[in-house]
């Protein structure tokens, strides 16, 4: 996946190239609000009934175990939400790659604590429809920064 990556980032982005951007950029807007409101449908709708996903290490899993994860996720009762924002898409045909970054941000008493940063990188592909469907998903922690020499 890292190889069509750079391969995607090796040209000059041309008129098509850069509506793809807008629409997958389109497209994440509407995730991220269907994730805010807790809507497990608008939440699973940018998945690939295909997807594989992995997070922080962990195994890969597919659509079902993922929409579980939401479930809980959206079952708990926290101060903290998700903020992800778009770094960069890279795209060519019906293929892009969208690279993000991720906060957890507890809102407690008022002020924004982070309490965890992500970055991410998905594979999409247009299908039949035409409309753009996460295929691969990878998610890892930033490392925090190191402490300074004493």
């Amino acid at each position: 996946m890292l190889a069509l990556a750079s391969s995607l980032a090796a040209s000059e982005p041309a008129a098509s190239e850069k509506q793809i951007e807008a629409e997958v950029r389109a497209e994440f807007a509407r995730w991220t609000e269907a994730y805010k409101r807790h809507d497990l449908q608008g939440t699973m709708m940018i998945f690939d009934p295909q997807v594989r996903f992995a997070f922080q290490g962990g195994p890969d899993v597919g659509y079902a175990e993922l929409e579980r994860s939401y479930v809980a996720d959206f079952k708990t009762n926290s101060t903290a939400e998700w903020v992800g924002s778009i770094d960069e898409v890279q795209a060519s045909g019906d293929l892009a790659a969208e690279f993000s970054s991720w906060k957890l941000i507890d809102h407690r008493g008022g002020k924004e604590i982070v309490l965890e940063e992500n970055r991410g990188m998905d594979l999409f592909r247009r299908n039949a429809r035409g409309e753009w469907r996460i295929v691969r998903s990878l998610n890892y922690p930033v490392k925090p920064p190191a402490a300074p020499a004493k």
